[in-house]
């Protein structure tokens, strides 16, 4: 490390590693612009693997344009994320010899800023290095967003196909794919996704992939120490939690309970990857019926100590809808309002939360504490074009019959009407809402 800037910014991330790595990627680019001379540069993030030629990076699209940058395009479930994340992923990031200026921009902007907060939206420009991105194409020229098939990951896996031994998206070759999160405890544990944001089960196969290149690299470098070397390409998310979850989500429950005992049985497993086992076999319960087993798992997932609340949260969520199907309303309450609590989860994941309080307030005549959940729930779902319309429309109908039991039949009625927008056939909204006309025509 030659640049006294970057020396200086060592020292002071010094307790943050990352945050270093953030601010040195825009001195490594530059420097291999203006010391090494290079025209076209393309930067990938160490978890991202090529699937297919990159080449049309370099041939057409950093010929065309100075600068490429990839939208995250989050699925639709997951759009509330860009509020923290950013719109691009610089994961990767490529630039020809008339990007200077946008990178003598960025390195500023890092140099003065640089850090993971969640609470800062990255149009203010301080989130990591990848919030500013979000300027770009407003302060320079010949900027591209490229499509999908560059730079995917776990944020958006929809569309993506795996046929005659290639992966494509979009109807297009997948270049490649960025392997967010993925962790590596040893060279039989590999958390393929340590993030409870993300449901990875549809791209099974591509981390399959992945795990083969992965485990022939650390037997090609030495990576592991000879005691751990690997004599198999075994990966526990492979043969246990990645399978069980697939299984899980084809209806095959046998075969899911099989591969999830697998995985308990093996020694010695950090407690998040225990954790998320156990979270597939409370799940499993549930599907088959046998809610005092799934609580017996959810809360034995729950009492491992070593484990984010980003991940305690589903298992709290879980337990309490396991409290709710029993008709422990109080156990269930408590839970859901434990999982409501946990401030590292985006508001819109804790949707499910504050409706299921709604109901249980109402049952219980707090009709002030349920209208006000349900209430959230509308608001919180303004955004989310995925979500079922069930939801939303019961919402309005459980809203409905508090306002009806209030005696405001004007609010009641246009929750109703609200409510029917949504599920055409919801009978008891019909019935509610004729009720409500009968009543109002006699007035």
């Amino acid at each position: 490390i030659a640049d006294k800037d970057l020396k200086d910014q060592k020292e002071k991330h010094k307790n943050h590693s990352g945050r270093f790595c953030w601010v040195s990627k825009t001195y490594f680019l530059k420097y291999l612009m203006l010391i090494k001379e290079l025209e076209k540069i393309v930067y990938l993030d160490a978890d991202i693997s090529c699937f297919n030629d990159p080449s049309e990076l370099f041939e057409k699209e950093l010929v065309e344009n100075n600068i490429c940058l990839t939208p995250h395009y989050f699925s639709s479930s997951l759009k509330h994320l860009e509020e923290t994340c950013g719109k691009y992923n610089a994961g990767f990031i490529g630039v020809n010899s008339n990007a200077i200026a946008f990178l003598n921009w960025w390195q500023s902007c890092c140099y003065q800023k640089c850090e993971s907060d969640p609470t800062v939206r990255p149009v203010e420009g301080r989130i990591e290095d990848q919030g500013y991105l979000d300027n770009v194409p407003l302060l320079f020229k010949r900027v591209k967003n490229l499509g999908r098939k560059y730079n995917l990951g776990p944020w958006n896996t929809e569309g993506i196909v795996f046929k005659d031994n290639k992966f494509g998206v979009d109807g297009k070759p997948l270049v490649f794919f960025h392997f967010h999160q993925l962790k590596i405890a040893n060279w039989r544990v590999i958390d393929r996704n340590s993030s409870p944001t993300y449901d990875i089960s549809r791209v099974m196969a591509v981390y399959d992939r992945f795990d083969q290149l992965l485990h022939q690299a650390a037997k090609k470098y030495d990576v592991f120490p000879e005691k751990e070397k690997l004599n198999e390409p075994l990966d526990i998310f492979h043969s246990t939690l990645g399978l069980g979850n697939l299984y899980l989500n084809q209806g095959k429950l046998e075969e899911a309970e099989e591969k999830y005992k697998k995985g308990l049985a093996i020694e010695r497993l950090p407690d998040e990857v225990r954790h998320h086992i156990l979270l597939g076999f409370a799940r499993l319960f549930v599907r088959k019926g046998e809610p005092e087993k799934a609580e017996e798992k959810f809360k034995e997932a729950l009492s491992l100590k070593e484990v984010q609340n980003q991940t305690r949260f589903h298992a709290i969520l879980g337990l309490a809808n396991c409290y709710l199907s029993q008709g422990k309303h109080e156990e269930a309450e408590e839970k859901f309002n434990e999982a409501l609590s946990i401030n590292e989860v985006p508001e819109p994941e804790k949707i499910f939360a504050h409706y299921s309080l709604g109901s249980i307030y109402e049952r219980k005549g707090d009709y002030k504490k349920a209208k006000d959940k349900f209430e959230t729930v509308l608001t919180l779902t303004k955004d989310i074009e995925s979500l079922d319309g069930k939801l939303l429309g019961n919402a309005h109908f459980h809203l409905g019959c508090i306002y009806q039991s209030l005696g405001e039949r004007e609010k009641a009625e246009r929750e109703f009407e609200d409510c029917l927008k949504l599920i055409l056939d919801h009978k008891k909204a019909k019935e509610n809402l004729k009720k409500i006309r009968a009543i109002n025509r006699d007035f």
